[in-house]
């Protein structure tokens, strides 16, 4: 009352000492001021005493928000740029983080354009702005970041999840090394068994002149000696391997006990509604986290990391191949350590023949033709897609556009029948991450499909896919970085297909129509068009085409696969006059085998 009593005498020096005090009874001391002033017209005299002080705080704070918001854009790109990378399980994972944003985003901006549009106390004593302007500017900082700091330390620890979710996607690739590295272990346990069984019997034959046996073990001594050494630099690579890959692992486990200790610490200050709200999201996160850390036992050998692996391996295979000759026995060995591991140095088509399938297989090693029946009753032909999937196998799907007949091959050339999936033809079919997934193709009225969909192998089952975005057939496919491109032989575009946001993006290419486009990843793209021109681009730029060369396919064969092998595209057709090509990368020249 007293105060109120100072105010109504209207004294400057208790005014100006009123505008020091930041108490709550100081604000309210100000709001009781300023409506008598203005009652009485004498606004103008005590304005500045107020509007100073106010304007001080109001830079303070506007200047904390600029940098809050600035610190947020910086991370919400972070999370866009992991995104990108694949490095999100699944769309709607990201896109809750992405609203969370976006909302952090509203919050700021709003508070900002309040605060900014503030310039004088009001009436109104339960704004709480203007309460915010009445306090000091270290105050009012401090109580802004209250307002703030549930959505910051959310942002916050969805970045360090965000973190963590890429380490452990090193950690998978590492233990799928980790595997090879067990294959690896084995041959050199096998080519040291041949060498010293084929030792023994050298020593044994005494038949053998003593020039000629001396020459052939010492060449197979030499041999061993090679892959004992080999052997030993493999095994104290391999122990450091484990070695580092043993701190990452306890760095992970590190990390995610210090999240969840911080999480569980800035939960313990929310009120149970926003406890029920953040531990529901951050506890999800985790979860995942601890499913994908399973992975790193379980994930299968991924084909692009064994055909790297694989070329470690050939640096053994021409000293093997040259000690062979001399023994029918070695080499029936090592013909048995070789048939499975080069499996995918191989091509296949399937043809139909007096009513049964047969194995058009392509060896692009020796660049041989071998023919082998397909164990299945069902009948496949050249309408029939093919798709190298892991363990040696192949997963055919299609044989005419009224049938949708799925099959995986194994590699006795044995069949097993898949569900069937949507009837087409001629469509295409590639493998990623235990899915295969086919487009295009030919439906049963004959029309060209805008087919899109991809079957689980885990699951067994077909899973629709966003359909394309202008139908094809002939289409031809290869991955990168998580994502599928797409050619084929009406369009004269490019298709690529983000696996984790199922959709399709064009990429604008003057190819020509109506010619069946095999689209490669070597050492870079390549594009070969039946019956028209080669041309190549930068891996990772979708706009760097330029013509190299010629196509010596003349047609549009109804299959038409390729292999990267040691330098060299190889291509095999359906077409009876043109069934194997190769195309020199270095010299970049095409010719028929």
């Amino acid at each position: 009352m007293e105060v109120k009593k100072c105010l109504e005498q209207n004294c400057e020096f208790e005014a100006e000492y009123i505008c020091q005090c930041t108490s709550p009874e100081a604000y309210l001391c100000k709001i009781h001021f300023i409506n008598h002033c203005e009652i009485s017209g004498r606004l103008h005299k005590f304005a500045p005493i107020f509007l100073i002080p106010i304007a001080e705080t109001k830079e303070a704070i506007l200047k904390f928000l600029a940098e809050k918001k600035s610190e947020h854009e910086k991370l919400k790109k972070k999370i866009l740029n992991s995104f990108s990378q694949n490095l999100w399980n699944t769309e709607n994972n990201f896109e809750d983080l992405l609203k969370k944003f976006e909302s952090g985003s509203t919050e700021l901006n709003d508070l900002f354009k309040k605060i900014s549009q503030t310039n004088k106390l009001s009436k109104l004593e339960q704004d709480p702005i203007l309460k915010l302007l009445s306090l000091s500017p270290d105050e009012a900082i401090e109580k802004v970041k209250t307002l703030v700091s549930v959505n910051s330390d959310s942002y916050s620890s969805e970045h360090a999840l965000c973190e963590l979710s890429q380490e452990i996607d090193k950690l998978i690739e590492r233990s799928i090394k980790e595997k090879l590295e067990d294959i690896f272990e084995s041959r050199f346990s096998k080519i040291e068994k041949i060498l010293e069984k084929h030792d023994k019997k050298i020593n044994s034959n005494k038949k053998m002149p003593d020039d000629k046996h001396t020459d052939i073990r010492s060449s197979y001594t030499d041999l061993l000696k090679e892959v004992k050494k080999n052997k030993k630099e493999f095994e104290d690579w391999k122990k450091a391997t484990k070695l580092k890959r043993k701190k990452e692992m306890d760095a992970f486990n590190s990390q995610l006990l210090s999240l969840s200790e911080e999480i569980n610490k800035r939960l313990s200050g929310l009120d149970e509604k926003q406890q029920i709200s953040e531990n529901s999201s951050l506890s999800s996160k985790i979860n995942e986290l601890k499913i994908k850390r399973s992975e790193i036992l379980s994930n299968p050998i991924d084909p692009e990391i064994e055909w790297d692996f694989r070329k470690t391996c050939s640096l053994y295979e021409n000293e093997l191949r040259e000690t062979c000759n001399s023994s029918q026995e070695l080499n029936q060995a090592y013909k048995d350590y070789i048939i499975t591991f080069h499996k995918r140095t191989s091509l296949y088509l399937t043809k139909e023949e007096n009513n049964r399938t047969n194995l058009m297989i392509f060896d692009t090693k020796n660049e041989e033709e071998e023919v082998k029946p397909l164990d299945s009753s069902e009948v496949l032909n050249w309408d029939t897609c093919i798709a190298q999937i892991p363990n040696c196998e192949l997963f055919c799907y299609g044989k005419a556009p009224s049938s949708g007949i799925s099959l995986i091959i194994d590699e006795n050339f044995r069949a097993r029948t898949l569900p069937a999936g949507k009837p087409c033809a001629i469509s295409s079919a590639i493998y990623y991450n235990r899915n295969v997934y086919c487009f295009g193709g030919l439906n049963p009225n004959g029309n060209i499909s805008t087919l899109s969909k991809r079957f689980d192998l885990e699951g067994n089952r077909w899973v629709n896919l966003n359909p394309m975005p202008q139908g094809d057939c002939y289409c031809h496919c290869v991955t990168f970085k998580g994502n599928i491109f797409i050619s084929g032989h009406a369009n004269k575009n490019i298709l690529r297909y983000s696996i984790t946001s199922n959709s399709f993006t064009k990429i604008p290419f003057n190819f020509a129509a109506e010619k069946r486009k095999l689209l490669i990843k070597a050492e870079r793209f390549y594009l070969i068009e039946c019956g028209g021109k080669v041309y190549e681009s930068e891996i990772g730029d979708e706009n760097s085409w330029k013509q190299i060369g010629n196509s010596l396919i003349s047609k549009n064969p109804a299959q038409v696969y390729y292999l990267y092998n040691k330098g060299a595209i190889y291509i095999v057709t359906s077409l009876k006059m043109e069934r194997y090509f190769k195309f020199n990368l270095a010299q970049k020249v095409m010719v028929k085998i």
